[in-house]
């Protein structure tokens, strides 16, 4: 992204720190990603904390973030009302891409953490079968699935009362 763009955004600034507290590097950030990010911010009237830019191949146009403030439930929500590639992911933060997938269509998902305890609870309420692959520490399971509704909505539930820790 360049300069200029950053100042069409409305709640993004230049003076802006990551989650873990560094300067952004808006080099690595993508304007229509983040053109989308800061309409949800607008959306979920929340702070949003940008956790990393374009991170990667085939990964130069995403945006990992979180909505601290907002319930995830909300945030979810906000999401469904995206265009964009999606990944929703244990512990509250979201995967926001505008890139689409082979078959034109948004990529979207649903990430839990490989753990032990977490990938056993969710084999024991037989999502099981959702489970596509694990990279990085995630355990990534289906979004179009016909079961797919009821494990967004254990994501939400466990992000909500226990900060997505299991």
């Amino acid at each position: 992204m360049i300069p200029y763009q950053l100042t069409l955004l409305h709640h993004f600034f230049s003076d802006e720190r990551t989650l873990s507290g560094e300067a952004v590097d808006w080099a690595a950030y993508d304007f229509l990603t983040m053109q989308e990010l800061d309409r949800l911010r607008t959306e979920l009237n929340s702070p949003c904390r940008l956790i990393r830019g374009g991170h990667g191949a085939l990964k130069e146009t995403a945006v990992d973030a979180v909505f601290p403030d907002a319930p995830f439930s909300q945030v979810a929500m906000a999401l469904m009302r995206s265009g964009f590639s999606k990944g929703l992911y244990q512990g509250g933060s979201i995967h926001l891409d505008n890139r689409m997938g082979p078959t034109g269509l948004a990529r979207c998902w649903l990430a839990f953490k490989e753990n032990l305890e977490t990938r056993a609870s969710l084999r024991n309420l037989g999502f099981q079968p959702l489970r596509q692959e694990t990279a990085n520490g995630w355990d990534y399971y289906a979004w179009r699935h016909p079961r797919a509704w009821e494990l967004l909505q254990l994501l939400v539930k466990w992000n909500e009362t226990s900060g997505g820790r299991r």
